[in-house]
């Protein structure tokens, strides 16, 4: 893969380049062992000595893009960049990233990498190339196609299930015994064989049997990462259109990438007469898994399926986007805990597709707008706006006067109304071609 630079952006990019060496050959001191100064007591869990460390060490502190320092060592000294230097090579690796083609192939964190590895080589001269050449050519080497599979928490799935470029399967056991096997066939230690028995013995009781994203990206690993990640999240976001937890206010999904699901636990220590009694811990949450059987994977098809041709779709329409915009916010209110978080996602989901603009009455027109979506009959219609105008009093006092949200029957009403108004929605994207026609078709029902 050819990553080419325009000439004139590569000479700014180096001339750039070049006055961050001479900042570097400015910043040099002795390596100070003190300078940490607090040290806790923190237990260790591992002691390297210089055997182990492969490569050159490298140091950075960083508290934001702003201020930082980032040092390589050499002949006992710590050399690098730091204040001002520091974030302006953060801000070349930034602009550097943003440019075709290596926007689409490469990370900032890879690019910002390769520029330090040029500034440390420079100074070693152990390079004789100008900065964009040295990373183009290292970069270029890097990139190729990564299949990234994301377990996602909580979620079992009995088939297959794609949205846009992300396909949902379950994590099966004999996959795992196949992994550990290629890995264990790689060395003939042992001991090695013993460490990769026990990395799979833990991965196998975190993820066997639950759903997994995967999809497939060219790039170097890093932005093949984060695209992955990305794609893989919203998919993921989408598919939570359909969990209960959107029903029920009490109720939580953990439906997220394996590790950002947040459960909470407690730990803590009991001592009577000074003496440790115990040591309890648990868990605060209590997750329940959410089972996708081909009976409920059946009902919610065809709705996946347009989500998936959305996702898929490079040119999309004006109410396409609005759509699928407001229904990644709304999927925010089922990992929400507290019920008056539930509320604001999802108001501003049905805020973004029901008004026409900033000036119009919300309450009444949210209410309305919806009613007339989502009910099937005049008593229904009543019931839903009665509802929204009960819900907007209860967000009121929350936003106004910090009380909390404790009619749950109000909100478990709404949640109802508004899990229905965005399954239909979406039945109904390719219907308008703007949200403007949407709510015009809207009008002229309440009209009729």
């Amino acid at each position: 893969m050819r990553l080419l630079i325009h000439p004139d952006a590569a000479i700014n990019f180096n001339a750039k380049a070049e006055l961050l060496f001479l900042s570097l050959v400015c910043n040099i001191r002795k390596f100070n062992h003190a300078e940490r100064g607090f040290s806790p007591d923190i237990f260790p869990a591992a002691t390297f000595t210089g055997a182990d460390i492969i490569g050159d060490i490298e140091l950075e502190e960083s508290q934001g893009a702003e201020h930082g320092a980032k040092w390589f060592v050499h002949e006992g000294y710590f050399v690098g960049i730091c204040g001002e230097s520091y974030s302006r090579w953060k801000q070349l690796s930034s602009d550097m990233q943003r440019i075709q083609p290596l926007f689409k192939f490469v990370s900032a964190k890879s690019v910002s990498k390769m520029i330090f590895e040029w500034l440390r080589d420079k100074f070693k001269q152990l390079t004789s190339n100008v900065m964009t050449e040295y990373v183009v050519t290292k970069l270029e080497g890097e990139i190729r196609e990564h299949e990234l599979w994301f377990p996602v928490a909580f979620l079992h799935i009995q088939s297959e299930i794609r949205l846009g470029g992300v396909i949902f399967r379950s994590i099966k056991g004999e996959q795992i015994n196949k992994w550990q096997q290629q890995w264990e066939n790689q060395t003939t230690n042992p001991e090695g064989k013993q460490h990769i028995a026990e990395l799979f013995l833990r991965k196998r009781k975190q993820m066997q049997g639950l759903a997994v994203a995967i999809y497939q990206v060219t790039a170097e690993q890093e932005r093949a990462f984060e695209i992955a990640f990305e794609e893989s999240n919203k998919a993921i976001s989408l598919l939570r259109l359909f969990t209960p937890a959107n029903m029920f206010p009490e109720d939580v999904s953990y439906c997220l990438p394996l590790g950002s699901e947040h459960v909470s636990s407690y730990d803590y220590l009991v001592f009577q007469e000074d003496k440790l009694i115990t040591m309890p811990s648990g868990l605060w949450d209590k997750p329940r898994p959410w089972l996708l059987n081909d009976e409920y994977i059946s009902v919610i098809r065809p709705t996946v399926d347009i989500l998936s041709e959305l996702l898929e779709n490079g040119d999309r329409t004006e109410f396409q986007n609005k759509v699928l915009d407001a229904v990644l916010m709304y999927s925010k209110n089922a990992i929400a805990k507290e019920p008056s978080d539930k509320v604001v996602y999802i108001l501003v989901a049905l805020e973004s597709i029901l008004l026409k603009n900033e000036n119009e009455p919300i309450m009444q027109n949210i209410g309305e707008r919806m009613a007339i979506f989502v009910g099937k009959s005049v008593e229904e219609r009543r019931a839903i706006i009665a509802n929204v105008k009960s819900l907007y009093g209860l967000r009121s006092a929350f936003l106004h006067h910090g009380h909390s949200i404790r009619d749950l029957e109000v909100l478990r009403h709404f949640m109802h109304s508004s899990c229905l108004f965005f399954q239909n929605l979406v039945l109904h994207v390719n219907s308008f071609s703007s949200k403007q026609d949407f709510i015009n078709k809207i009008e002229d029902v309440k009209l009729s």
